[in-house]
């Protein structure tokens, strides 16, 4: 929701999802690019359409998940990574 309300709910979460993979997919990231959603029935992720999603379930949120996988991969320098 954090980029959803950026731009003031715009789009649903189907529109930023198709968006989403059509923008990796122009720009060669298909596979590479992963968005964090608030909330699910449980903790898991998923591929579709080129995009992994990625469910914070029922006790964290996305910022949470965000926090847990991309911060030691900066720390230990494996990765190069943008969070937006």
């Amino acid at each position: 929701n954090n980029l959803r309300g950026a731009v003031a709910f715009r789009f649903s979460k189907l529109q930023l999802a198709d968006l989403t993979a059509d923008w990796a997919q122009k720009n060669g990231l298909a596979g590479r690019v992963v968005l964090c959603w608030d909330h699910g029935l449980i903790q898991q992720a998923q591929e579709w359409n080129g995009v992994v999603h990625c469910f914070a379930g029922p006790t964290e949120t996305a910022d949470d998940i965000i926090v847990k996988s991309v911060l030691p991969r900066l720390l230990s320098n494996q990765q190069r990574m943008f969070v937006v």
